[in-house]
């Protein structure tokens, strides 16, 4: 049951799936209904099998994949178990804090890694609101301070998802544009086979660019990280019609 990295189709949706409110990727928790009854379901996440139990009904209206595995056609609904073992614990933490809380499951001092991690997960779970947030996260912590993804967090993305995977092109769009000038040189054999050939591409095509045009990294508004998100092409994004208002 493995989630596409690509835009969501909007027949996804379910009648009784009312979408999320847009957050800021540093947001502080909001009041939102839940409905926190009916018996909990069993969650194996990590090699080492940490347990969560989460409740079934805020599973299901948040992820299309929990809502196929509590179907009991299947063992995982049968067995009342979901079993994620690639997936990181930490993340599947603020995976839930972000289900109950309504709010960013982090601070602005959270590492590129774990904001990988995050829009990992959450892409297999196939819940593209918070791909989103991890996304526009990367982009602020990477702009606003100067902190960038290590080649680490880079080969994790790239091992786990397909070419053209928006994480793939936010990563390569963040390290040519504000990149520090000897980052991928100094670590060149550090960084995998297809991410060196997709920088390459992108800084062959920045060479054509005005001169200027590097400069617009610091002004790059959250907003505009919008071309890195997974919700449909056609739906209007919170995000970017906040900056053009603002």
């Amino acid at each position: 049951m493995a989630a596409a990295s690509s835009k969501r189709s909007s027949d996804a949706a379910s009648d009784d799936t009312k979408p999320r409110k847009r957050l800021r990727p540093f947001s502080e928790p909001e009041q939102h209904e839940l409905c926190l009854t009916g018996e909990p379901l069993k969650i194996v996440v990590g090699e080492d099998q940490h347990t969560f139990h989460v409740h079934e009904t805020i599973l299901r209206k948040a992820s299309d994949f929990f809502k196929a595995a509590c179907n009991e056609r299947w063992q995982e609904g049968q067995d009342r178990k979901v079993t994620l073992p690639y997936e990181h614990p930490d993340a599947f933490h603020g995976y839930l804090q972000w289900l109950y809380t309504a709010s960013a499951p982090w601070t602005s001092a959270v590492g590129n890694r774990r904001l990988v991690q995050t829009w990992l997960l959450a892409d297999y779970l196939i819940t593209p609101e918070l791909q989103d947030l991890a996304a526009d996260a990367m982009v602020e912590v990477s702009r606003d301070q100067n902190r960038f993804p290590s080649a680490e967090s880079v080969n994790i993305a790239y091992s786990r998802t397909p070419e053209n995977s928006m994480i793939r092109k936010l990563l390569v769009d963040v390290y040519v544009r504000g990149g520090k000038k000897t980052q991928f040189s100094e670590n060149r054999r550090m960084y995998c086979q297809d991410f060196a050939i997709d920088f390459a591409a992108a800084l062959q095509d920045r060479l054509y660019m005005d001169k200027e045009a590097r400069k617009d990294f610091k002004a790059l508004s959250t907003g505009a990280s919008c071309r890195f998100h997974v919700h449909d092409e056609d739906e209007p994004c919170e995000d970017a019609q906040a900056s053009e208002t603002a």
